[in-house]
């Protein structure tokens, strides 16, 4: 998690954020992909899917990103769940906002 993207890069690595922070980035890099794919990143807010961006990848070496922005109320527990064009889970990325 990233709270900005420049020049294709995250500018920063955090795991917990203030609630009132307004909006972050789940920044990912690919490697090795074959042909154009897509990967999609889930949001999930206490278990609970809050968003569902698909991202597509077009060469073996990608980067891409994408956003959420938060209310203050939605304090606690989340998570971006990255998955292949299969929606076979990559990663998980678990983060918390206080």
């Amino acid at each position: 998690m990233t709270s900005a993207v420049e020049n294709q890069m995250p500018v920063d690595r955090v795991e917990s954020y203030p609630a009132d922070f307004g909006k972050l980035y789940c920044f990912t890099r690919i490697v090795g992909a074959q042909g154009d794919t897509e990967i999609t990143h889930v949001w999930y807010y206490q278990d609970n899917e809050m968003a569902r961006v698909s991202l597509s990848v077009r060469s073996s070496n990608w980067r891409t990103y994408s956003s959420k922005r938060f209310l203050p109320q939605w304090a606690g527990e989340w998570k971006v769940v990255i998955l292949d064009e299969e929606e076979n889970e990559i990663a998980t990325i678990p983060f918390k906002l206080e």
